[in-house]
């Protein structure tokens, strides 16, 4: 089951789409974002999962055939040139790249160090890091895995 739906892709983008694009969209876009149906994702995440399979399935309903095309940096012809704005450019859609940038894995994660009083008191130098599950702040191991 796709993280959107033909319904979704419509009331999104306005665009009409098939099952079989949606699909096509689902599985470009678990490429990128790195997670697959299978993990459990917060609804936040699953919002924007949905968009970047909604823009992408409409982005592919005009596209040539993103499956065979050559990774580009530039090119030249008959005196004019184009170079891609970022490495996804050819595959994938610009407002699915941007989707994809907001969800929670993608975003920069702070690593709070503990003071060296509260080291002293356990006793254990290893917990000087909060890398484990953290009721704080709500961070769990496996979380983007």
């Amino acid at each position: 089951m796709s993280w959107a739906t033909e319904a979704d892709v419509l009331a999104i983008t306005e665009v009409t789409v098939t099952e079989a694009k949606v699909t096509q969209a689902q599985y470009q876009i678990e490429l990128f974002s790195g997670v697959t149906e299978e993990y459990e994702i917060r609804p936040r995440d699953l919002r924007f999962l949905r968009l970047a399979v909604a823009y992408q399935a409409a982005w592919l309903k005009g596209q040539i055939d993103v499956t065979t095309r050559t990774d580009v940096e530039s090119f030249t012809q008959d005196e004019m040139s184009a170079k891609y704005a970022n490495k996804e450019a050819a595959v994938l859609a610009p407002l699915a790249r941007q989707s994809i940038k907001r969800l929670s894995w993608k975003t920069n994660r702070s690593i709070r160090l503990r003071r060296p009083a509260d080291v002293v008191k356990t006793g254990d130098p290893d917990t000087r890091f909060v890398t484990d599950e953290d009721p704080e702040t709500e961070w769990h191991p496996g979380w983007g895995a």
